[in-house]
């Protein structure tokens, strides 16, 4: 899967509910108004996935 254009962390979400072991995003975070606040939401993208995922 190609990483590129994930630039929110709605995109990190769907990526890894994909299947996907890992996504790039780094200019989604270096071009972000508040990179901090873009790289902790996307953590949490994560985070949920993972989540959602112990459950299955």
């Amino acid at each position: 899967m190609q990483a590129a254009g994930i630039s929110t962390p709605e995109d990190v979400y769907h990526t890894l509910q994909l299947g996907t072991d890992g996504t790039g995003c780094t200019s989604g975070i270096t071009k972000a108004v508040s990179p901090e606040k873009t790289l902790g939401d996307m953590i949490e993208a994560v985070n949920q996935v993972y989540k959602e995922s112990e459950g299955k």
